[in-house]
């Protein structure tokens, strides 16, 4: 049985969240292989994070500070890598597979920054 603040109010108002529109970018995606990462697939971010499927996009850190959580497509993701090929209006999404990298190719999408 769950009553842990059932019925209460909240008694504050609820803030939206902060949206900042970067632009259209071009989407691309990368795996941990060495066609992708060659020399450097070892699936270790360059914010020393594990690169992981759904959470990390690799990206120009001159135009998202690393760290940041973006929104693309409707999804959000963190701005956890960078890329020799990544720069200004261009972002990697992570897949655990090349064949899923592959199949995601490269796509155009509206990219927005969350928060402040």
């Amino acid at each position: 049985e769950f009553s842990a603040g059932a019925g209460k109010v909240l008694d504050r108002p609820v803030q939206p969240v902060e949206r900042t529109y970067l632009g259209e970018f071009r989407i691309s995606a990368y795996c941990p292989c060495d066609l992708c990462c060659p020399g450097t697939s070892d699936g270790i971010t360059y914010s020393e994070t594990v690169a992981t499927e759904g959470r990390t996009i690799s990206v120009d850190p001159d135009v998202i500070p690393l760290g940041s959580i973006v929104e693309i497509g409707g999804k959000t993701y963190v701005a956890e890598d960078i890329g020799g090929a990544i720069d200004e209006n261009r972002a990697d999404i992570y897949f655990d597979s090349h064949a899923e990298a592959r199949k995601w190719g490269v796509q155009y999408h509206d990219l927005y920054i969350i928060g402040n």
